[in-house]
């Protein structure tokens, strides 16, 4: 009885799902060679999900918002994130799109984030669309939500990426 009761609830733990990663979204490869000599602060990004147990991991908005933090520090586009509003460059994130399938063997989840860019004079100067997708395999890991929450981190990771690298076209 002792190992049903044990079995049933390591597969319960094993199958809760878990939001996507900070440290799997975030891009470190990409340096700017156009840096702009200023302060941008980055508004929480919208329309993320919270993760239920035993469903469909999901991408958050806090931990999108600091993926994206930590990338574009890491890109040196910017001289640091700033804590307010004032005078600084502003980014506003929105999760638009995402598409994620219930079953399978392979999950390729697809993502499209609208990103919108304003600069110290709050005039809009990048205004776009992204989309990217993400796909975990089978010899990645047998736990289904695993798999699912990978393909997140990929599809997000890919997006951060696109974005940073249109990023370098702002001046």
């Amino acid at each position: 009885m002792k190992k049903l009761i044990y079995s049933i609830t390591t597969l319960t733990f094993l199958n809760c799902a878990i939001p996507a990663r900070v440290d799997k979204m975030t891009v470190s490869v990409v340096k700017s060679n156009h840096k702009i000599n200023n302060e941008i602060f980055i508004n929480e990004s919208k329309g993320g999900g919270i993760t239920l147990p035993f469903w469909i991991p999901k991408i958050s908005n806090e931990n999108f918002t600091q993926a994206i933090k930590n990338s574009v520090l890491n890109s040196e586009k910017f001289l640091k994130i700033a804590d307010n509003n004032t005078n600084h460059w502003r980014l506003e994130v929105e999760i638009t799109d995402w598409d994620h399938p219930w079953f399978g063997i392979d999950f390729t989840h697809s993502l499209t984030v609208r990103y919108k860019l304003y600069n110290e004079k709050n005039i809009e100067v990048y205004n776009k669309e992204i989309y990217s997708k993400g796909t975990a395999t089978m010899e990645e890991t047998l736990i289904g939500v695993y798999r699912a929450n990978r393909a997140n981190e990929y599809a997000a990771k890919k997006n951060i990426l696109l974005f940073l690298l249109d990023l370098e076209n702002v001046n």
